[in-house]
């Protein structure tokens, strides 16, 4: 993890830093409604904030996610999707791969390359994101179709959720 986000006057803590990755994925899968509840387990650091932490997101229809962040160890950073219909791994570096493996087979994609050097891998393909938001400012719409805000809230609160039972607190809060 950065410095900066190890400390918590500075926003710090692994879940509000990386977590968002990992659950806008299960958002995505979980078509962004509410799970029915969340358990979680985690480690502050010193400073008070997260620096581990592994959750169970249970959705209705007995649909079980378990999410595991880590600034302690290497994790894969890989996805694996686990269905009655199969599995999908969602390879390195989940939050922007290039491949994923399915059932049927393979899929991979080229991310766009203009030679410039990123800190995060694969962060060249964030530029979806920003053509995203550029299109929606140029249509003169207030949330973008693909993201909508209600979705947006629901990413947040669980978010909000996981770091509360970690024990994660920052002034603002109290407010």
């Amino acid at each position: 993890m950065v410095f900066s986000r190890s400390q918590k006057e500075h926003g710090g803590g692994l879940t509000l830093n990386i977590g968002t990755y990992t659950v806008q994925l299960v958002s995505l899968l979980m078509g962004g409604v509410r799970p029915i509840s969340i358990h979680t387990g985690g480690i502050l650091n010193d400073n008070g904030v997260d620096i581990a932490a592994s959750s169970t997101l249970v959705y209705p229809e007995s649909r079980v996610v378990t999410i595991c962040m880590s600034a302690t160890c290497t994790l894969p950073g890989e996805a694996l999707i686990v269905g009655s219909k199969g599995n999908i791994k969602v390879n390195f570096p989940m939050w922007c791969p290039e491949s994923m493996e399915t059932p049927s087979g393979r899929f991979s994609v080229t991310l766009p390359s203009h030679g410039l050097a990123f800190n995060v891998p694969n962060a060249q393909g964030f530029i979806y994101e920003a053509e995203e938001v550029r299109k929606c400012f140029s249509q003169g719409l207030k949330e973008s179709p693909l993201m909508p805000l209600d979705e947006s809230i629901v990413i947040a609160e669980i978010m909000e959720n996981i770091r509360r039972q970690i024990g994660v607190s920052y002034a603002q809060d109290d407010r």
